[in-house]
């Protein structure tokens, strides 16, 4: 994989055939929305943040991939807030993808810190059930920091789990608690 920072918001990626089957992007066509390619795709963006400092947290990324015989080209843009129509207009591009902000993820082991977890957040997140474990979901990193008091009852986890707690947990609501 080779990276080109085009700019401060934008760089360019190459993958090769090795990467292109290490990420599972390999005959993906035009089918870029689907839950698999954007796990692929955020696992690449954690990918170049460790490795490059390029980071993507905290605003909506656009996602441009162009698939050739010996790999495929990703352009990958900061886009910070869009107006809605023209998310709307890059949505229907078979050659975008728009990936939502950053999310910050604590997994919590019994319902028991659960609850006491629950008692001292300052702020809303979404809360999940997923295999006997419990997720608090933070929007962007903004949104946790009056919670750090969380991590005596949490353990932080990598955002590119969020794809697979939202689709396959349950998401709680306060009656559930």
């Amino acid at each position: 994989m080779e990276y080109i920072i085009v700019n401060e918001s934008k760089i360019k990626i190459i993958l090769n055939k090795r990467d292109m089957s290490e990420y599972s992007l390999n005959g993906v066509g035009n089918d870029y929305d689907t839950p698999k390619v954007r796990r692929s795709f955020k696992k690449i963006l954690e990918r170049v943040t460790n490795e490059c400092g390029f980071d993507f947290s905290g605003s909506k990324t656009l996602i441009q991939f162009y698939e050739s015989k010996n790999g495929a080209e990703l352009f990958i843009t900061k886009l910070g807030a869009l107006p809605k129509e023209t998310e709307n207009t890059l949505k229907k591009s078979g050659r975008v993808s728009i990936l939502e902000p950053c999310s910050v993820i604590y997994k919590l082991d019994d319902g028991e810190e659960l609850k006491s977890a629950v008692k001292i957040l300052k702020s809303g997140c979404d809360i999940y059930s997923l295999e006997g474990e419990y997720y608090l979901i933070f929007d962007e990193a903004e949104s946790y920091e009056s919670n750090m008091a969380i991590c005596e009852f949490a353990d932080e986890i990598s955002s590119v789990a969020y794809t697979y707690i939202t689709e396959h947990g349950t998401k709680l609501k306060g009656e559930d608690l």
